[in-house]
């Protein structure tokens, strides 16, 4: 009975230490870009405004339909996904393409 205990122990310990030897070997990278934004949606303007974070003025609004929800950025910054609601009835996806650099 205590070689059972003693081998679950070993196993238990070796499971967390490759556990933690995975997470302390990823590598997690937020989106980066030259310049970074604020993606902000309006449900009641229906538009997706790209914010300056440094100045927090509006760079450009978008309009993106009715009953925006969420807004998520691709990683290489280029491109926003918004989902459409519709009051429950659409569930839509809607991209949206922009460049950085031209704003």
């Amino acid at each position: 009975m205590k070689n059972l205990r003693y081998q679950t122990f070993q196993v238990a310990t070796l499971k967390v230490f490759f556990l933690t030897l995975a997470f302390l070997t990823t590598r997690c990278d937020a989106q980066t870009s030259s310049r970074g934004s604020i993606l902000a949606l309006s449900k009641a303007d229906h538009t997706l405004a790209i914010v300056d974070p440094i100045s927090l003025k509006i760079i450009a609004r978008v309009p993106v339909g009715s009953d925006p929800h969420e807004v998520i950025a691709s990683t290489d910054g280029k491109t926003a996904y918004v989902s459409i609601y519709g009051g429950g009835s659409l569930h839509e996806l809607m991209s949206l393409t922009w460049l950085l650099k031209n704003l």
